[in-house]
């Protein structure tokens, strides 16, 4: 059907007029159709324009609609509205530059209104004056909606007459044939518009690039059907095999005898010059162009036609202008992409909607993917599917249904010339064949699929696969870019969620083999200590963690050692960073993939990580559960294996429940643990006298007794056992001072120091040495800002120096250090709520300020700060029984409070 646009501009006043003009049209698009004329008229009149369509101004829109219409009529009256002249005036721009519009503007002649004022009467004086003067044009008067009508029916008859306008004939088909626009089209209004203005204004190539299965082809398939008696001749060419040899099958019809030419250099400038020669407007549409090179060689040979090309593709950045040239398709918006799904198959039951709409957004919208879906799950509902037991078996199986495959009737099957019923599964293994990729292809595809599908920069895919060759490593993935399996902006790469998932599916035999350079990476990038990052500092590690969540989502049945250590990592990285719960969740899985080997170390490993965050999180029975069967493990090791390795996971395993028993009061039983503790670090660094790790173990070992002997008030004993910890790390942290660890149990070993040297009553000594500590855990949280644990021991330390500072009755300053701590610990809390020990933390420091303002005899301030700490700590000793501290804690402050 031939579309002819008119565009009617015009005020508020006229609404009547216009409906009267609109009426006509449809009269008039009615005796044409009964005419059997081929030809129709579209009015663009702006009560039509919906409101929420559009985000720019309205007026914006307006002007779209001008720019692409054949006729402008303007109506006025009293008055000429500023949006009016402003569509008239752009409207004579394009018809002085283009020839088009035809414009006709009419005047309404019956009296006006007393109440005109003077301003509109102005406008219209002066848009006269503008009509007659200027620009020549003498406007046509009437004065009712029926004599404005008849005036432009003649205008219109004097347009077919002159051949302006033209009775619609379909397009002569030089193709076999055409793709169909599916039954269930809907939307893309918007894109055929934008096909419709590039091809339109000037430009004779245009190609619509998406990934696979989003419509591209039922786009072009409805623009070739609406432009169907806008062209004189089209063509349509399915080009999976190439498009050269695709256009040689249009030599009979453009009465080209091929075999008369001897290269094909010549029988292409055959078929290029009889293309030329074909009248009129043209259309050729080249369906799935998915190879750039034959892209490039279709303008080599035929660049230059006066038909519109155009090309359906996955391929991006293969036209010269892209930024015109191309135009890249999205999917279908969720409502509309929830109506498709629902015209094949829908369920009467509440979680229906929410459950398509978790398949939707899991697909990615996929147009291809909801059409094979939801006629598929049409006929397995006979065998007691719904979309809830579908959905399970896409997020066990992927998208590949196997057995559960059936045989569907789909408009893909015609688009692509095979068979017309294809199982679903046939369909996505022919949409997306990995084997037309070569090796090196395929391979960064997997490793590019086995990462969250979001934008990585360059810089960090190559900082993290450390390619060989750089610039051959970004050609690759261009190449894959252009070829629609990544998404780029140059700057970085994406893959769509939807190929990510087919290409693990098609890659799952070969996944651990593909993934262990990756994995070695993160392993790398994300190495620990035990307690601290090695190769990164916590802020920069934040990407590389969640690229490893990811792997270990999609590898989590692989037994492999290196995605082992992943999770071990990810377990230490996320205890660092205070999210405990990911800790947690990690620490677990860990140990169930442990429990599935026969490698008793690393199973003892895990309960001893499992241990660890039990005890953040204030479950201490988990907890001492858990270091006991670490410990139980850890003998049978040692008892079968008595080598240095396993002696010290031996020692690690006692000095883990001596922490539990110390946690539940159990002093006693603690110091038996420490003492065993102590004893085989000794052995060990005495044998490995050059081995850092044993003696800082050996220092540790040292620290921990001194804390029991300090709880004790056997303070002789402590302060023996915290200055052979200080000094051990000393020599450390100066052999090595670019250690974390050893920097920070230095800084431990002062604030150690200074609790001794406090409950001695040396406050001056005392005092230094929480400068000490202070000055350490400032530069070692300045440094890691991500780590929470040198967060705490600088809220420690203003804590320390503010009880020293008060104790020495300088005040002021004491107030200073408790505000601080109160600061951060609240940011402690705020941001890691599950964290018991932060939650202490933030009672004590409402304690300390409390404390202060009593000896200030601010009573009811410092009774405003008791009552915080009384509601933490109620909290707590509520939530963890168990726990000595806390209850001891509760007790001080409601004594304070009474």
């Amino acid at each position: 059907m031939l579309t002819y646009r008119i565009f009617l501009a015009s005020s508020a006043e006229l609404k009547p007029d216009r409906l009267e003009f609109e009426v006509f049209i449809a009269r008039l698009n009615d005796e044409l159709h009964n005419q059997n004329k081929h030809v129709r008229f579209e009015l663009k009149i702006w009560e039509r324009v919906d409101n929420a369509i559009y985000d720019s101004r309205k007026q914006d829109q307006y002007n779209v609609d001008l720019d692409t219409c054949d006729l402008f009529v303007l109506l006025y009256w009293t008055k000429i509205g500023r949006f009016s002249e402003e569509e008239f005036d752009r409207a004579y721009k394009r018809f002085i530059e283009t020839g088009k519009p035809k414009i006709y503007t009419y005047k309404k002649t019956t009296d006006q209104s007393d109440t005109v004022i003077d301003a509109s009467r102005q406008s219209l004086t002066d848009f006269d004056k503008k009509l007659n003067e200027a620009i020549c044009h003498f406007t046509d008067t009437y004065q009712t909606g029926i004599e404005l009508t008849a005036k432009f029916k003649t205008e219109i008859d004097k347009l077919f007459a002159s051949g302006y306008l033209q009775y619609g004939q379909p397009a002569i088909c030089l193709s076999a044939g055409q793709s169909a626009v599916p039954a269930t089209f809907i939307g893309r209004e918007k894109e055929l518009k934008v096909i419709r203005e590039r091809l339109d204004q000037g430009g004779k190539l245009l190609l619509i690039n998406a990934e696979g299965g989003m419509g591209k082809t039922s786009i072009a398939a409805k623009y070739w059907q609406e432009s169907l008696y806008q062209y004189n001749y089209n063509a349509w060419l399915f080009c999976e095999n190439g498009i050269v040899e695709e256009i040689k099958k249009l030599a009979p019809k453009l009465n080209v005898d091929l075999a008369q030419y001897k290269t094909e250099k010549e029988q292409l400038l055959a078929l290029k010059t009889a293309l030329e020669n074909t009248p009129g407007d043209c259309l050729l549409v080249l369906d799935n162009a998915n190879n750039p090179n034959d892209i490039q060689v279709f303008r080599q040979y035929f660049e230059g036609i006066h038909w519109h090309v155009l090309f359906t593709s996955r391929c991006k950045g293969v036209l010269p202008n892209p930024n015109t040239t191309e135009y890249q398709i999205e999917h279908l918006p969720p409502n509309l992409a929830l109506d498709l799904f629902r015209h094949n198959y829908e369920e009467d039951n509440p979680s229906f909607k929410s459950k398509l709409d978790q398949l939707l957004k899991a697909i990615g919208y996929n147009t291809l993917l909801i059409d094979l879906f939801s006629k598929n799950l049409k006929q397995s509902a006979a065998l007691g599917d719904n979309l809830e037991s579908f959905l399970n078996r896409l997020e066990s199986g992927g998208l590949l249904l196997k057995e559960r495959s059936f045989e569907v009737i789909t408009d893909y099957t015609t688009h692509h010339q095979v068979k017309q019923e294809a199982t679903t599964d046939e369909i996505i293994e022919a949409i997306y064949d990995l084997t037309k990729l070569e090796e090196a292809e395929r391979y960064w595809l997997v490793n590019l699929s086995l990462m969250p599908a979001v934008n990585h920069t360059l810089k960090v895919l190559i900082d993290l696969f450390m390619p060989e060759d750089g610039l051959i490593f970004k050609k690759i993935l261009d190449k894959l870019a252009k070829y629609g399996w990544l998404i780029t902006d140059i700057y970085s790469y994406r893959i769509s969620p939807v190929i990510q998932i087919i290409v693990l599916e098609k890659s799952k035999t070969r996944l651990t083999e593909d993934s262990k350079k990756l994995i070695e990476a993160l392993n790398y990038k994300l190495a620990n200590d035990g307690t601290y990052l090695i190769n990164l500092k916590e802020q920069e590690a934040q990407a590389f963690a969640e690229i490893g969540v990811h792997c270990l989502t999609i590898l989590k049945n692989t037994l492999a050692e290196n995605v082992g250590s992943l999770c071990y990592n990810l377990i230490v990285f996320y205890t660092n960073t205070g999210d405990i719960l990911n800790a947690l969740k990690y620490a677990e899985e860990y140990k169930q993939r442990n429990e599935k080997t026969t490698d008793k170390n690393n199973i003892a490993v895990s309960y001893s990580k499992l241990g660890d965050i039990y005890s953040l999180l204030g479950n201490l029975d988990k907890a001492l559960t858990s270091f006991e069967d670490c410990s139980k493990l850890s003998e049978e090791i040692y008892d079968a294996n008595p080598n240095d390795e396993f002696k010290n996971n031996l020692a690690i395993s006692y000095c883990k429940l001596g922490d539990a028993y110390t946690s539940l009061g159990n002093l006693g039983k603690a110091i038996s643990f420490f003492e065993k503790y102590l004893h085989l670090t000794q052995e060990l660094f005495e044998i490995n006298k050059n081995s850092d790790s044993f003696k800082n173990s050996l220092a540790i070992a040292n620290c921990k007794l001194g804390e029991s002997y300090l709880l004790l008030a056997n303070l002789y004993k402590a302060i023996v056992f915290f200055t052979d910890y200080s000094k051990l790390e000393s020599e450390l942290h100066n052999a090595n001072p670019k250690n974390v660890s050893f920097k920070d149990n230095l800084a431990i070993s002062y604030l150690k120091l200074g609790e001794c040297h406090t409950k001695l009553g040396n406050l001056d000594a005392a005092l230094d040495f929480f400068n000490d500590f202070y000055e350490l855990a400032n530069e070692l949280y300045n440094a890691n800002l991500n780590n929470v644990s040198f967060k705490n021991s600088l809220a420690i330390s203003y804590c320390k120096l503010g009880e020293t500072c008060t104790s020495l009755g300088k005040l002021d300053d004491a107030l200073s250090f408790f505000e601080n701590y109160l600061k951060l610990s609240k940011e402690l809390h705020d941001a890691y709520p599950n964290i018991v020990s932060y939650k202490n933390g933030l009672a004590i420091s409402y304690s300390k300020l409390g404390d202060h303002y009593l000896k200030n005899m601010e009573n009811d301030k410092a009774r405003s700060f008791f009552q915080s700490a009384e509601i933490i700590w109620t909290e707590i000793a509520n939530s963890f029984p168990d726990f000595v501290e806390y209850n001891r804690n509760l007790k001080w402050v409601r004594e304070k409070l009474q």
